[in-house]
């Protein structure tokens, strides 16, 4: 039987906690309480789900995925093309990737010198793959459906990728350290494009759209900082975007059932109420104690949400500074 959850999340800066009484009880709200040691915590408890009356041993055994089968005595396509700019020009060495939905498993081939390319894929009835140019320094993304495919020569004709450029910077902490695996992410309009920090902290967005382009960058443990302006133009070195992100501060606290166990495995998320549309969220995992430490992309007030297959979901708010 689905049993209930709450929350008690304390500020590692602000110490606040929201509570709510029992689902079968009015709702009212209570006042906000410290969460110093030795004080005893009134708890919120969730509306327990009914209907649902065996445990997880009579949900049956997992069956595993089957593994891919082999192309051997499989009908083959064999998809040939070329990718040309919007004059007809042949475009070399760009990265092409084959996908088919449903299937945990790319093709990968290179455009050659004339933009010609070749790659053989095996036929399936009623599949839907995907073709993907990933951008260049010089070139967008191209994306689209494969029209559907008989076994044999799949002739697609010149596939014209247009123009892009790209953007560059680095991404350090206060002190000036390099910070890795941040993501860089360019918006022009409704077009994006996106990136990720290297070891030293240094990053370049390809497939930018050509001019204006709003820049962010996040990370883990860090604020979100941006957007900042970038205009970009082809044929000109843009100038680097740099960014220094600030420490996030800390949100801990413990997903409980009614009573009082700490719940492994919830999914916490949480978001600032305020501040721009891409500004990011923490999501963190209650560890084997239902303890989890989130760090708050912006400060001010936290939407906090909790999810776990075996609860119905739990919200509330926290403020942050």
């Amino acid at each position: 039987m689905k049993r209930s959850v709450f929350v008690v999340a304390s500020l590692c800066l602000v110490g606040l906690l929201w509570f709510v009484n029992r689902a079968d009880e009015p709702t009212k709200e209570v006042s906000a309480v410290s969460s110093q040691a030795g004080e005893e915590l009134s708890q919120p408890v969730l509306v327990e789900l009914s209907g649902r009356e065996e445990d997880a041993d009579a949900r049956g055994p997992i069956v595993a995925e089957p593994e891919q089968p082999t192309t051997e005595g499989t009908p083959m396509c064999f998809i040939q093309g070329r990718l040309v700019t919007p004059e007809g020009e042949p475009l070399a060495g760009l990265s092409l990737e084959f996908r088919r939905m449903g299937a945990e498993i790319e093709w990968i081939c290179e455009s050659d010198s004339a933009g010609r390319f070749e790659q053989e894929i095996p036929w399936q009835a009623g599949a839907r793959d995907f073709l993907q140019v990933h951008p260049s320094e010089h070139t967008q993304r191209y994306r689209d459906m494969l029209p559907s495919m008989d076994p044999g020569v799949v002739d697609l004709g010149d596939l014209v990728c247009f123009v892009g450029t790209s953007i560059r910077g680095r991404v350090t902490d206060v002190v000036g350290n390099g910070i890795p695996e941040a993501k860089i992410m360019s918006l022009a309009g409704n077009r994006y494009a996106q990136a990720r920090t290297d070891e030293e902290g240094n990053y370049v967005i390809l497939g930018v759209l050509p001019g204006s382009n709003q820049v962010s960058a996040s990370c883990p443990m860090y604020m979100h900082e941006g957007p900042r302006e970038s205009n970009v133009r082809i044929g000109e070195p843009a100038g680097d975007v740099d960014f220094v992100l600030q420490a996030s501060p800390t949100l801990d606290g413990i997903v409980v059932d009614g009573e009082g166990v700490g719940v492994a495995g919830a999914s916490v998320e949480v978001s600032p109420e305020v501040g721009p549309s891409n500004r990011g969220s923490s999501q963190v995992v209650t560890d084997a104690g239902g303890f989890f430490r989130a760090y708050p992309t912006l400060p001010g007030e936290q939407s906090v949400s909790v999810l776990h297959p075996d609860y119905l979901p739990y919200g509330s708010r926290s403020e942050a500074t």
